[in-house]
C-alpha cells in the first residue's frame, strides 16, 4: 500500500474563475464544486485504504501473536505501511477540513428584487416563497428616508429594522415567515412610512 493520496493543486480550483464569472449557471455550479469532488474522492480512496490495512494486521495480530506484535517483527513493507497510515492520518483531517471549507465556499446568497405599493395601514405583509436573510427596502428615489421620515432599511430575522423615540420602538421593517412587513405609524415628530398610502418601494430580499 504506497498509494498517495495527497492533493498538491486542484484540477479546477476556485482560484481560477475570474472574479465576475460568465459561465451557464449549470457550468458555474460544477466548477465550484470540482474542489469538494477531488477531496470527496481522495477523502474515500484513503478511507478504503485505511480499512485494508486494519484487516491486514488484525489477521496476522490474530492468527500469530494472539493480541499483540512488536512492530519491529513485522516485514519492511508492512512497517512501511504503518508508517504511512500514521502520515495519511494526517492528511485525512487535512482533507476533511478542506472539504468543509469546500462546502462552505459553494455556499452561495441568491437576492430577489421587487417593488411593492403601501396600502396606507398601519402594517402589510409582503408576502413571498421563502423566509429571506436579509431585506433591503428604498423607496422610488432610491433613498431611506427624509427627516424625521423613515422610508426604507436593512432588517435581518434578529435584528429588525426599527427607530426608538421617547422609549417607544417603532418598527421600520421586519422579517416575517414566508415575506417581511412594511409599516405606517406616527409617534410625535417620528413617522415611518414604509407602507404609506400608494407609495412605491423597491427592496432586495436575499436567501
Amino acid at each position: 500500500m504506497n498509494e498517495n493520496y495527497t492533493i498538491d493543486a486542484f484540477a479546477e480550483p476556485i482560484t481560477a474563475l475570474p472574479t465576475q464569472p460568465s459561465l451557464p449557471p449549470d457550468e458555474l455550479k460544477r466548477r465550484l464544486q470540482a474542489p469538494a469532488e477531488e477531496v470527496r474522492q481522495a477523502h474515500n480512496a484513503l478511507a478504503q485504504s485505511h480499512k485494508r490495512l486494519d484487516n491486514r494486521v488484525s489477521g496476522i495480530v490474530a492468527q500469530t501473536f494472539g493480541d499483540t506484535i512488536p512492530k519491529s517483527m513485522l516485514s519492511h513493507e508492512l512497517q512501511s505501511e504503518l508508517d504511512a497510515k500514521a502520515k495519511q492520518e494526517t492528511l485525512l483531517a487535512e482533507i476533511e477540513m478542506r472539504e468543509r471549507l469546500a462546502k462552505s465556499v459553494t455556499q452561495k446568497c441568491e437576492a430577489f428584487f421587487g417593488v411593492y405599493t403601501g396600502d396606507g395601514q398601519a402594517e402589510q405583509l409582503i408576502q413571498l416563497n421563502f423566509t429571506p436573510k436579509a431585506v433591503l427596502v428604498f423607496q422610488e428615489f432610491g433613498i431611506t428616508g427624509t427627516g424625521s421620515s423613515y422610508q426604507g432599511g436593512l432588517a435581518f430575522p434578529e435584528h429588525p429594522a426599527k427607530i426608538t423615540s421617547g422609549g417607544v420602538i417603532l418598527p421600520i421593517i421586519t422579517i416575517e415567515e414566508q415575506g417581511f412587513c412594511v409599516y405606517n405609524k406616527t409617534y410625535g415628530s417620528i413617522s415611518v412610512n414604509t407602507n404609506m398610502s400608494n407609495y412605491p418601494h423597491y427592496f432586495i430580499a436575499f436567501h
